[in-house]
């Protein structure tokens, strides 16, 4: 069995560019906006008549 904290990180891929992280936070931001007209789009819409 490999005992995992005897390893040593790698540190080059733990590191993170700040554009990644900008284009990240975008994506959420994008996201809760899409389900925010979601949901608007839902309660405007009328109900059918059933016949």
């Amino acid at each position: 069995m490999i005992n995992l904290a005897l390893l040593r990180p790698d540190l080059s891929a733990s590191k993170m560019d700040s554009s990644y992280f900008k284009k990240f936070n975008l994506a959420l931001i994008n996201l809760e906006l899409n389900r925010q007209e979601d949901r608007q789009a839902a309660v405007k819409k009328p109900a059918k008549a059933s016949k």
